[in-house]
């Protein structure tokens, strides 16, 4: 038996004028964020959820309390007797 899992993690800045592309600076954190809570969530038996997080870079023109993203991932499941 063969089980292949894939995962898809989507991250955004919401905004007043709708969703901004991740700053290329911050997408290695929210890429690790993302897998600590899939990862706990995935063993809690959730195959998709909705994902938030508060990133503090230090970076010119970012707020002094970071930015928050938000993110949605999902998981499809294939099983094969190879």
């Amino acid at each position: 038996m063969n089980v292949e899992i894939k995962l898809s993690i989507e991250w955004w800045l919401p905004t007043e004028g709708g969703n901004e592309a991740v700053p290329e600076g911050y997408k290695d954190v929210l890429m690790e964020a993302a897998k600590e809570r899939v990862f706990a969530m995935v063993k809690d038996g959730y195959r998709e959820g909705e994902l938030n997080e508060t990133a503090v870079l230090g970076l010119d023109g970012e707020p002094e309390d970071g930015l928050e993203f938000q993110g949605y991932w999902r998981s499809e499941e294939t099983v094969s007797n190879d």
